[in-house]
């Protein structure tokens, strides 16, 4: 199963490093790790970049999740990722 998470990069954004971003978003090393290695899962403006590429205001970042067989703790942790997103888009 897939599953997309879109954010809409702000000012305040701007500069950092999508890996950066995805940090302070939540994201755990782990998570990152099996990010990158999952082809074409982040994609800014829809094109594919990379995790050391530079997000700039107004960009469109949308990281794609592939979820395979894996531990317990990265799928809630992915949960919960997803469950916080989905309550500051509200």
């Amino acid at each position: 199963m897939n599953r997309t998470i879109e954010y809409l990069i702000t000012e305040k954004e701007d500069g950092l490093r999508i890996e950066q971003f995805l940090r302070r978003k939540g994201y755990s090393g782990q998570n990152l790790a099996e990010i990158k290695r999952m082809p074409k899962s982040i994609l800014v403006n829809g094109v594919h970049y990379y995790m050391r590429q530079t997000l700039t205001a107004g960009d469109i970042l949308k990281v794609i999740i592939c979820e395979t067989k894996c531990s317990e703790k990265i799928r809630w942790r992915f949960h919960w990722i997803l469950s916080t997103k989905m309550k500051t888009s509200s």
